[in-house]
């Protein structure tokens, strides 16, 4: 994986192909955990959505059931913003069936605080709590720094001198044009 300097801030740059290779790898990981893929995934908005998207080809887009809920914890400028967390307490569902086994999935774990809020939205305010039986919560990178360690994760990013490098997805990279 390619790593830059912006500065004094180390930034990691996955490409496409890198990282659904680690999007394959969570799906190994998830199923080696459950014993099965899940039977719904609820992916965090906007990084959650690409992961979801792979899960659901390599399990089967009419066997996994497909929810996105959205929920902010960085401001326009893609800065962290450390005082507010907005969650919109509804999911968007592909069907009115949800299955017993859900899978939460976000693209990272940064400080941990979006995954935190929303398993405790999903397992504490969610109208339907009761209607899954288990509750799996992956990404593709895990910071060290996080307070949160979701239960599966394709890549663990190590802490240098007390910081993570930033990891830039590659839908956030500038399109290559064509000379």
């Amino acid at each position: 994986m390619r790593r830059i300097l912006e500065g004094a801030q180390p930034v990691l740059l996955p490409t496409w192909n890198e990282y659904h290779r680690l999007v394959a790898e969570l799906a190994e990981k998830v199923v080696a955990r459950n014993g099965k893929p899940p039977d719904q995934i609820v992916a965090i908005m906007t990084g959650g959505l690409y992961a979801a998207k792979i899960l659901r080809a390599i399990w089967g887009e009419t066997r996994t059931k497909y929810g996105v809920i959205a929920i902010q914890s960085y401001d326009a400028h893609q800065a962290r913003a450390d005082k507010d967390v907005y969650l919109k307490r509804k999911i968007l569902n592909t069907s009115v069936e949800l299955g017993d086994d859900w899978l939460l999935v976000d693209d990272l774990t940064e400080s941990g605080r979006t995954l935190r809020l929303t398993v405790e939205f999903l397992r504490e305010d969610f109208q339907t709590a009761r209607t899954f039986k288990r509750l799996t919560v992956a990404t593709v990178f895990h910071k060290e720094t996080s307070l949160f360690e979701p239960d599966c994760y394709a890549k663990h990013i190590p802490s240098e001198n007390g910081q993570c490098p930033w990891v830039r997805q590659p839908w956030d990279q500038p399109v290559p044009t064509e000379p």
